[in-house]
C-alpha cells in the first residue's frame, strides 16, 4: 500500500511538473514616466533624489547640451530630454545615467523586456548629417556589458527628410564583432512624433525574441544578442546595474532626444516554477505535494 501510495505520487508529481504553466508576474526592475521628477538640468554623479538619482556623465552648458527633465515636450506629464548643440563639437556625447542598486542578477530572470517611448527632432532635416541617440541596459561584472538597447539613426549621407529614422540593434556574429539590424517595423518612422519601442530579450538562450514599434510586433528571434570584448573574448553580462541614455553631436545641426514612460522588467518562464524564484527545486515540489495531499 505505502508504495503504491508512492509510486502514485510520484507520478502525480511528474504529472504536474510536465503540465504546470508558470503564470508569474513580472519583476521590475526599474520604471518612471518622469513626472514627479523635478524640472531642471541632471545634476553630477550620484544625482539627487528630487530627480530619482539620474546624473550626468557628459554635458556642455555652454552650447546648451544637456540633459534635462522638461514639460514642454513629453508624452504626458513630463519626460527626459537630452540636446546636442551644433556648436559643442562632432561626435561629442550628451549622456546621462541612472544606477539601478542593488545590481540584478539575470541569470535566473530569462525574459527580460525594455519599453521607453522617444521623440526625436532635429533643426535641420535637409541635410545629411548623422543623427544619433541610443537608449540602453547595461550591467557587470566590471567593466560593464550591453544587456538591451537600441539606437535611433538618420541622415550619415542621406537627407535627415528622406530617411526619417530607423531603429538600430546590435547582434553578436558569433566570433569577433556585433553587427546591426533594423527590424521592419523600426524604418523610415517620423520625426517630431512620440513612438513607444518595446524590446523583448531571451537571456538564457541568448537570443532576441520581439521588438514592438508603436504597436506593431516583429520576431527578431533569428538575432542572437550583443557581446561586449574584454581580453580578446567576447562576453555577455551577467547583471543589470546601470541605465543609459545618449545623444551624440554631429557638429552641424542642433539635434534632440525626449524619452518617457520608461520600464525594465524580467520574469522566468520555467513552467515548473510555482515560487517564482526562477528555479524548479524543492520548494515547487513541497507545493505539488501538499497540493496532492490536499486532493486525496
Amino acid at each position: 500500500m505505502k508504495m503504491g501510495r508512492t509510486v502514485a505520487l510520484g507520478v502525480a508529481l511528474i504529472g504536474m511538473v510536465a503540465g504546470a504553466i508558470t503564470a508569474q508576474a513580472e519583476d521590475l526592475i526599474y520604471q518612471t514616466d518622469f513626472d514627479a521628477l523635478d524640472i531642471g538640468p541632471i545634476q553630477h554623479h550620484p544625482g539627487v533624489p528630487e530627480q530619482d538619482y539620474w546624473y550626468y556623465i557628459s554635458q556642455d552648458p555652454d552650447s546648451g547640451s544637456i540633459g534635462e527633465i522638461q514639460d514642454a515636450v513629453a508624452n504626458t506629464g513630463r519626460a527626459f530630454h537630452e540636446h546636442a548643440g551644433h556648436d559643442y563639437g562632432s561626435w561629442a556625447q550628451i549622456e546621462d545615467s541612472r544606477d539601478i542598486t542593488p545590481a540584478v542578477d539575470i541569470n535566473r530572470l530569462l525574459l527580460i523586456t525594455l519599453q521607453v517611448d522617444f521623440y526625436a527632432h532635429t533643426s535641420d532635416p535637409n541635410t545629411d548629417d548623422f543623427y544619433t541617440a541610443q537608449f540602453r541596459v547595461w550591467g557587470g561584472p566590471h567593466p560593464g556589458y550591453e544587456i538591451v538597447a537600441f539606437g535611433v539613426a538618420s541622415g550619415n549621407g542621406t537627407l535627415k527628410k528622406d530617411r526619417k529614422l530607423d531603429l538600430d540593434f546590435a547582434a553578436f556574429n558569433g566570433s569577433n564583432n556585433n553587427y546591426v539590424f533594423t527590424p521592419s517595423n523600426g524604418r523610415t518612422l517620423e520625426w517630431d512624433a512620440w513612438h513607444t519601442v518595446t524590446v523583448v530579450i531571451d537571456q538564457y538562450n541568448d537570443r532576441y525574441v520581439s521588438v514592438t514599434v508603436d504597436g506593431v510586433t516583429e520576431d527578431v528571434s533569428q538575432h542572437p544578442l550583443p557581446r561586449n570584448e574584454l581580453g580578446g573574448v567576447w562576453k555577455r553580462g551577467q547583471l543589470i546595474d546601470l541605465i543609459n541614455s545618449r545623444i551624440i553631436c554631429n557638429g552641424q545641426s542642433d539635434d534632440d532626444i525626449y524619452w518617457d514612460n520608461l520600464s525594465v522588467t524580467a520574469k522566468c518562464i520555467l513552467r515548473a516554477d510555482l515560487t517564482g524564484d526562477c528555479a524548479v527545486d524543492l520548494a515547487d515540489f513541497a507545493i505539488m505535494a501538499a497540493e496532492w495531499l490536499m486532493g486525496t
